[in-house]
């Protein structure tokens, strides 16, 4: 196979692999919107991101990354080799969460710019959390693929959604 040949096929295989990634962040948008919005929509929500204390929400923030790191390599964004693939696809998550909290409570009239930093940052914070979950939305499309040779660990079935995401 020629060197040109040799980087082309390296190229299709890049944009493929980026291709899937984008798809997976699009499921796990979609994931965010359907796992926090019944949330989003509760006036309990806004006023606990307003008045709980902030090391409390740091704590939560926090705790909810290794959760997710541990979805990513479950159940996450595409198929990942290692653990820094899995705290990349968390962090996006997170993102992704925090992302569509903020759009949805902006859209929602909820957030504006008259109101003070910490309750923006407060309410965002609190509902990014349900909104991580996100990697979810990914389950049925992992859940269908079969385990590679780089990583025979994956053999077992994968959790069922509901199993996983509770």
């Amino acid at each position: 196979m020629s060197d040109f040949a040799v980087r082309g096929h390296a190229l299709d295989q890049r944009r493929k692999a980026r291709s899937a990634f984008l798809a997976g962040m699009g499921r796990g948008l979609a994931g965010a919107l359907l796992f926090s919005l019944p949330m989003l929509m509760t006036m309990e929500m806004w006023q606990l991101g307003f008045h709980i204390a902030r090391e409390k929400l740091l704590f939560l923030t926090v705790l909810d990354l290794p959760l997710l790191v541990i979805l990513s390599h479950r159940i996450g964004f595409e198929e990942t080799f290692d653990w820094r693939e899995d705290v990349r696809d968390a962090i996006v998550a997170y993102g992704i969460g925090i992302a569509a909290s903020a759009a949805i409570l902006f859209l929602f009239g909820l957030l504006n710019l008259d109101m003070p930093w910490s309750e923006v940052i407060g309410k965002i914070a609190i509902q990014a959390v349900p909104a991580t979950s996100a990697p979810c939305s990914a389950a049925a499309r992992r859940a269908t693929r079969t385990p590679t040779a780089r990583d025979p660990s994956r053999a077992s079935a994968a959790p069922p959604i509901s199993a996983s995401c509770s």
